[in-house]
C-alpha cells in the first residue's frame, strides 16, 4: 500500500514526476513564442506533448520490434532532462528576474494548488493495496502487459482468450513510463496514478481559464471544482476509470492548444508539431473523449468569426495537422487493422436501457447539493453566454448541447454514452464557473464591491473544499477495492507452489447492463495481475476485443449461472472439461459456497489464511 512506500521510493517517484515532462518542457523552451504564456499553461502544454512524445515512440518502436527496459527509459528521460537542466542553467538569470516579480507567484500558486491535490489523494488512498472498482484490474493488467512486453500489447496473453489489443493505451503508456521510470509495480503506481491525475486534471483545468479570463482566483475556483467541490472526476476513480481521466486531461489541453493556435498563432504552421503530439496523446487517451473533442472543434470553427475564410486562408494548415497525426500513428493503426481479421467477434446480449441510465452515476451525484449548485450555475452561464455572445462560452454550450443529441441511444449512444460525457461534465463546468467569476470580478465599479465579491468568493470554494475534502476523507475505500493484504500474501504463495499454466474458478459477479459481461468481485478476479495465473474470467474489457475461439464469450458465463454450486454433476464436469485446476475464494467472498466445498471428497483444501481459501480440484 501506499503508506508503507519507503523514503527513497517517494523521492524516486517524484523523481520520476518530474522526469517525464522533460520532452515537452524542451518543447516550450525551444518554441520561442511559448515562452511568454503562463507557467500553468506551459506545464500543461508540456505534459500533453511528453504523452504524445512517449506513445509515438512507443508505436514505432513497436514497428521495429524494439522493446524498452527499465534502464533504456530511465536513460532517455534522464537524457532529456540533463539537457533541460543545462538551458534551466544557462537561463538563471532570466529565471532569477522572473521570480523576483511577485506578479508571478499568482501563477505559482495555481501549480501549488495543483501540487496540494496530489498529496490530499495520495493520503486519501494511503491503505489502498491495488486500484479500486471493476475497471482497475484491467488498466493494471495492461500497464503490466506494457512492461512484460517492454512494448505495446499485441493481445491479452497469456491470461485471456483475446488475441488482438484495440484498447486505448495513454494512460497505460503513462502508468508504465512512471513504474519504469521509479521501480514502484504497476499495482501500487495505478493508485498513486489516480492522485497524479486528480492533480494533473485540475490544473489543466485552471490553466485553460487562466488563459481565457486572465484572472488566478477564478482559475483557482476551476481547480478546486475539479478537484474537491464537484462530484466528478473524483467518484469516477473508485469505479477505477483512469482513462477516462486521462482522456479529459487530453481534452482539455487540447482545448487550450486549439483557442492559443487561433488566437496567437493565427493557425500557424510553427504550432504544429506540439499540436499534432497533443491530439495524439488525445486520440489514444480516450476513443470516445477525443470524438467529443473532434465535434467541439467542429463546432469551435463553426462558431468562429468568418469560418468559410478561416478555413479558405488555413486550409493547409488544417489537412497538415491531422494528416501528421495519422502518418505519425500510422504503424500501431495498420497492425490494427491487420490483427482484426484475427479471431473471432465477442458478439454478446444486447446492451440493457440500464447502461444509458443516469442511476449508474451512483447514489452521491444525486444525493450533494453542492453538485446541483454548480449544474445549475452552469446553466446560469449558458444564458448568459447567449446573451454576451462570448464566443468560447458558446461554443461549449453549443458543443454541450450536441453531445446530449449525440449520446442518445437513438442517435450515437452506443460509442459516445451520455453517463461517460456526464462523468465528464466537471470540464465545462469548471470553465463555466471560472468565466463566471471573472465577469463578476471584472464588473466591479468600486474597489469595496470588487474586495467584497473576492471575499465572498473565496468563502464559497473554501466552503466547497472543506466540504469535499470531508466527503472524500470519510469514504470507506476499502469497500471498492477487490484486493486484500490477505489476497497479496495469497498470491504469493500461489507463484511459489502452483503451476504458471493453472487455471483458477473465481467468485463471478453478472453486470446488470448485459447479460454476457462477467467479471468477479474478490481478489480472485486479480489473480492475472497479482499472482500471474489465467482465471475463467478475462478481462472486462474483452467485448470489444476478437476472441480465440467463438464460443470464449460464453464460457464464464457458463460458470456464472452454476450461481457458486461447484459439487455438483454440472459443476464437476464443466471445471474438468475447461480444465481448471483450482478454486480461489477471496476475503470479499462471493456466489461460491465455501462449507459445501470443504464437505465434498472432490475439493482438497491446500491454502488457508484468514479469509482466503484455494481449494484443489480432485482428479
Amino acid at each position: 500500500m501506499i503508506s508503507e512506500l519507503s523514503l527513497w521510493q517517494w523521492l524516486k517517484l517524484i523523481a520520476a514526476f518530474i522526469l517525464f515532462f522533460s520532452p515537452g518542457m524542451l518543447s516550450m523552451i525551444f518554441a520561442k513564442s511559448l515562452r511568454k504564456l503562463s507557467i500553468p499553461v506551459q506545464l500543461s502544454f508540456a505534459f500533453g506533448f511528453s504523452l504524445g512524445f512517449w506513445i509515438m515512440l512507443l508505436i514505432w518502436f513497436q514497428l521495429f520490434n524494439f522493446s524498452v527496459t527499465s534502464w533504456g527509459t530511465r536513460t532517455l528521460f534522464l537524457a532529456l532532462f540533463s539537457i533541460l537542466s543545462v538551458i534551466l542553467f544557462l537561463s538563471r538569470k532570466e529565471i532569477y528576474k522572473w521570480l523576483k516579480n511577485r506578479r508571478n507567484y499568482l501563477e505559482l500558486m495555481l501549480i501549488g494548488f495543483g501540487i496540494l491535490i496530489i498529496i490530499t489523494y495520495l493520503h486519501f488512498y494511503r491503505n489502498l493495496v491495488a486500484g479500486m472498482g471493476s475497471d482497475s484490474m484491467h488498466h493494471t493488467l495492461i500497464t503490466s502487459l506494457f512492461i512484460q512486453n517492454g512494448q505495446i500489447p499485441k493481445d491479452y496473453g497469456p491470461y485471456a482468450p483475446v488475441v488482438t489489443f484495440s484498447y486505448h493505451f495513454g494512460y497505460h503508456a503513462y502508468t508504465a513510463a512512471m513504474s519504469l521510470l521509479s521501480g514502484i509495480t504497476p499495482r501500487i503506481m495505478v493508485v498513486i496514478s489516480g492522485a497524479i491525475l486528480m492533480g494533473l486534471v485540475s490544473l489543466s483545468g485552471g490553466a485553460l481559464t487562466y488563459y481565457l479570463t486572465k484572472n488566478v482566483l477564478a482559475s483557482i475556483v476551476s481547480e478546486a471544482v475539479i478537484g474537491f467541490i464537484y462530484i466528478f472526476p473524483g467518484y469516477s476513480l473508485i469505479w477505477g476509470r483512469y482513462t477516462q481521466l486521462m482522456g479529459t486531461i487530453m481534452l482539455t489541453t487540447y482545448l487550450l492548444a486549439l483557442f492559443y493556435w487561433d488566437y496567437e498563432q493565427n493557425f500557424s504552421f510553427k504550432f504544429t508539431p506540439i499540436l499534432t503530439l497533443i491530439t495524439i496523446g488525445l486520440i489514444y487517451s480516450h476513443y470516445r473523449i477525443c470524438i467529443a473533442g473532434i465535434i467541439f472543434t467542429i463546432i469551435y470553427l463553426i462558431v468562429r468569426k468568418n469560418p468559410l475564410i478561416t478555413l479558405k486562408n488555413n486550409v493547409a494548415q488544417w489537412i497538415f495537422y491531422p494528416s501528421s497525426a495519422l502518418i505519425l500513428s500510422s504503424p500501431w493503426l495498420i497492425q490494427l487493422f491487420i490483427a482484426r481479421k484475427n479471431g473471432y467477434e465477442a458478439v454478446g446480449t444486447v446492451t440493457k436501457d440500464s447502461f444509458f441510465s443516469l442511476n449508474r452515476l451512483g447514489p452521491l451525484f444525486e444525493s450533494e447539493t453542492q453538485t446541483w449548485i454548480l449544474i445549475g450555475m452552469s446553466v446560469a452561464v449558458v444564458v448568459l453566454s447567449i446573451i454576451k455572445k462570448d464566443r468560447i462560452i458558446l461554443t461549449i454550450s453549443v458543443w454541450i448541447f450536441v453531445l446530449a443529441i449525440v449520446t442518445q441511444p437513438a442517435v450515437y449512444g452506443y460509442t459516445v454514452d451520455l453517463v461517460t460525457m456526464i462523468v465528464s461534465s466537471y470540464v465545462p463546468i469548471s470553465i463555466f464557473n471560472g468565466w463566471f467569476i471573472s465577469l463578476i470580478l471584472s464588473k466591479g465599479s468600486k474597489i469595496f464591491l470588487t474586495l467584497a465579491a473576492r471575499i465572498v468568493i473565496i468563502l464559497a470554494m473554501a466552503f466547497g473544499i472543506f466540504s469535499g475534502v470531508n466527503r472524500w476523507n470519510d469514504f470507506d475505500y476499502s469497500k471498492h477495492s477487490y484486493v486484500t493484504p490477505n489476497d497479496l500474501k495469497a498470491a504469493n504463495w500461489i507463484k511459489r507452489n502452483i503451476d504458471p499454466e493453472s487455471i483458477f474458478m473465481i467468485n463471478t459477479y453478472q453486470f446488470p447492463i448485459n447479460d454476457n459481461l462477467i467479471i468477479g468481485l474478490d481478489g480472485g478476479y486479480w489473480l492475472p495481475v497479482i499472482a500471474e495465473r489465467q482465471t475463467i474470467v478475462p478481462p472486462m474489457i474483452y467485448q470489444v476485443e476478437k476472441l480465440r475461439n467463438p464460443n470464449d464469450i460464453y464460457t464464464s458465463l457458463l460458470f456464472h449461472r452454476l450461481q457458486g454450486k461447484l459439487t455438483n454433476k454440472e459443476g464437476l464436469s464443466l471445471l474438468r472439461d475447461y480444465g481448471v485446476d483450482y478454486v480461489y475464494i477471496g476475503t470479499r467472498r462471493g456466489i461460491v459456497e465455501i462449507d459445501i466445498l470443504n464437505d465434498s471428497e472432490f475439493f482438497e483444501l491446500i491454502y488457508q489464511q484468514k479469509d482466503v481459501s484455494i481449494y484443489k480440484i480432485v482428479p
